[in-house]
C-alpha cells in the first residue's frame, strides 16, 4: 500500500519549519541586545563648487553620564529618545550635557524613561 502526503501532514511540516525559523529569529535578535554601539550622527556632504567638503563626524554617547534633555514644566530629565520629549515645545526644553548636570540644576529622573537613575 503506497503512502500518501495529505494536507495536513504539509501542513504540520511548514508550521514546524515556521516555528523554528522565529525561534532561530529570536535567538538571534536576543545575542545582538548586548551589543551597545554609540549612534552616530554624520552630517551631510556638502558641495562647494568643484571642492566637496565632508564635515567631521560627532558621536553622541548613550553611556552613563551622556546628554540629556530636561523639561521646564515638570522639572524631570530624559534621555532624548524617550517620551513625550518629541512632544514637548521647543522652549521647555532644557539640553544638558550630563545627568550631574540636571540634577545639580534641580531636575529628577523620569520614571518612565529606561536607564535614567
Amino acid at each position: 500500500m503506497e503512502r500518501k502526503w495529505h494536507k495536513y501532514h504539509i501542513y504540520t511540516a511548514l508550521l514546524c519549519l515556521g516555528g523554528l525559523g522565529a525561534a532561530f529569529g529570536l535567538g538571534r535578535l536576543m545575542s545582538l541586545k548586548d551589543q551597545k554601539v554609540p549612534i552616530q550622527v554624520i552630517k551631510p556632504e556638502v558641495y562647494q563648487g568643484d571642492i566637496r567638503v565632508v564635515e567631521e563626524v560627532n558621536e553622541v554617547s548613550l553611556k552613563k553620564g551622556g546628554g540629556v534633555v530636561g523639561v521646564k514644566t515638570s522639572k524631570k530629565y530624559y534621555f532624548p529618545w524617550c517620551h513625550p520629549i518629541p512632544r514637548v515645545k521647543e522652549e521647555n526644553k532644557v539640553p544638558f550635557t550630563s545627568i550631574e548636570e540636571a540634577k545639580a540644576a534641580g531636575y529628577v529622573p523620569a520614571k518612565n524613561c529606561k536607564g535614567l537613575e
